[in-house]
C-alpha cells in the first residue's frame, strides 16, 4: 500500500515514485505521429505551387526517458537518460546558385536518432548564496540513408538534365544520400552551465553565468552537380564548429517606494 500511495501516473505517460521525502525515480514514454511541415513535406514548394508532395507521410516519434531525483534543504539534482527516435522525417534541401535556390532534392523517409544523458542541480549552502549547473551530453545523428525526387523553384519535377518532366516519371531525377552515421547539425550536443547568484547586502545581488556550446557541427549540403549522379552518394562528417563559451553578468536591487515593493 505504501508503494501504491507514491506512486503517480503523469499526463505525458510517465511515472513517478517517490523513494522517501529525498529520493525520487521517475520514468516518461511517449508516441506521437504528426503531419509533415508544409515546406518540403506537404507540398513540393509552398511558395509557388499548391502541388502535393506524393512520397509524403506522417513522421513517426518515439521517445523515453529514465531519471533519478535528489532533494535536501541545501542541495538538489536530477540525472536523466533519454532516447529518441524521429523516423520519416520529409527534409528539403536546396541548391543554391548565386543569391536563389536553383533546385530542391525533396527526401522522405529521412529518420533521426536523439540519445543521450542530462544533469542539473542547484546548491544553496546558506539563503543569500545560490549556484545552479547542468550539463547535457548528446549524441544524435541521422539513421537512415535518404532518397529524394528532384524539383525546381517552382516545384516542378526536374531530369538529370534539369529538364522538366512529369513528377514520378521514369526520367525524374532521384538521388539517395548516404546520411546514416552523420552528425545531425546547428546544434550543440555538449552543453554545460554554471551560474551563481550571491546578495551582497540585504536587497542588492549580483550574478555571473556561464554557458559552454561543444561538439556543435554545421549542416551537410548538397551540390547542384548531384543531380546528375546515380546511385548512393557518400558524405562525410560535417565540420566541426569550434566550441564557445558565453558568460552573462546580471545585478539586481530591491526596494520600496512608498508601499510599492
Amino acid at each position: 500500500s505504501e508503494v501504491v500511495n507514491k506512486l503517480g501516473f503523469g499526463g505525458k505517460g510517465g511515472v513517478n515514485y517517490n523513494i522517501d521525502d529525498h529520493h525520487n525515480v521517475f520514468a516518461n514514454v511517449g508516441m506521437f505521429s504528426r503531419t509533415p511541415f508544409y515546406s518540403g513535406g506537404v507540398f513540393l514548394s509552398k511558395e509557388v505551387s499548391n502541388a502535393l508532395n506524393p512520397n509524403s507521410k506522417n513522421e513517426m516519434v518515439f521517445s523515453y526517458e529514465i531519471g533519478y531525483g535528489y532533494k535536501s534543504k541545501v542541495f538538489s539534482g536530477n540525472v536523466n537518460l533519454y532516447r529518441t527516435a524521429w523516423n520519416d522525417k520529409s527534409l528539403t534541401k536546396a541548391v543554391v546558385s548565386g543569391e536563389e535556390a536553383s533546385a530542391y532534392l525533396n527526401m522522405s523517409g529521412v529518420n533521426a536518432l536523439h540519445q543521450g544523458a542530462e544533469f542539473d542541480f542547484k546548491f544553496q549552502p546558506f539563503k543569500s548564496l545560490q549556484i545552479n549547473g547542468m550539463l547535457s551530453l548528446g549524441n544524435w545523428k541521422w539513421n537512415s540513408n535518404a532518397t529524394g525526387y528532384w524539383y525546381n523553384k517552382d516545384g516542378q519535377a526536374l531530369d538529370k538534365n534539369k529538364v522538366v518532366v512529369e513528377v514520378g516519371s521514369p526520367d525524374h531525377a532521384k538521388s539517395t544520400l548516404n546520411l546514416k552515421g552523420i552528425h545531425v547539425g546547428n546544434s550543440a550536443q555538449t552543453t554545460a552551465a554554471l551560474g551563481i547568484n550571491y546578495e551582497f547586502m540585504k536587497g542588492l545581488r549580483f550574478g555571473l553565468d556561464g554557458n559552454y556550446y561543444g561538439r556543435n557541427f554545421s549542416n551537410f549540403d548538397i551540390s547542384v552537380a548531384d543531380i546528375t549522379k546515380s546511385g548512393v552518394q557518400p558524405f562525410s562528417q560535417p565540420w566541426r564548429i569550434p566550441d564557445a563559451f558565453v558568460f552573462d553578468f546580471n545585478m539586481s536591487y530591491r526596494f520600496k517606494i512608498g508601499s510599492l515593493d
